[in-house]
């Protein structure tokens, strides 16, 4: 089995490390980014199998960078704000804090499509 490939962006480094340290495993490996523009410059050379997005960053909203990654990849919006209106039809809009449960039923989810493609 292949790992899932995760892109995490996020402009707050404790929350890119923590989800790191609660969702990377032998079956997912996660890629965390603080700046959006590197985010992007690092999937115009790799690939992901799923994207975490932060909805409030400075200069530029979840919802903003959502449209300047690759279309097929499955997104998700984290987000603080519990009125968040993203401009953007994301598969899913998380709370933070992070409901661990959900995101890793997320993963296994994602996982087993990769697994069937």
């Amino acid at each position: 089995m292949q790992k899932l490939k995760v892109l995490f962006v996020d402009d707050e480094p404790l929350i890119c490390e923590c989800f790191k340290e609660q969702f990377e495993s032998d079956q997912v490996q996660i890629f965390i980014f603080t700046e959006p523009k590197q985010s992007v410059e690092f999937l115009r050379q790799n690939d992901v199998d799923v994207i975490f997005l932060d909805f409030r960053m400075p200069g530029q909203k979840g919802d903003e960078l959502a449209k300047l990654m690759p279309i097929k990849t499955p997104k998700y919006l984290v987000s603080g704000e519990l009125d968040a209106q993203p401009n953007y039809d994301f598969k899913s809009i998380l709370p933070k804090p992070f409901d661990v449960e959900k995101i890793n039923q997320i993963l296994i989810n994602e996982q087993a499509i990769k697994n069937t493609k």
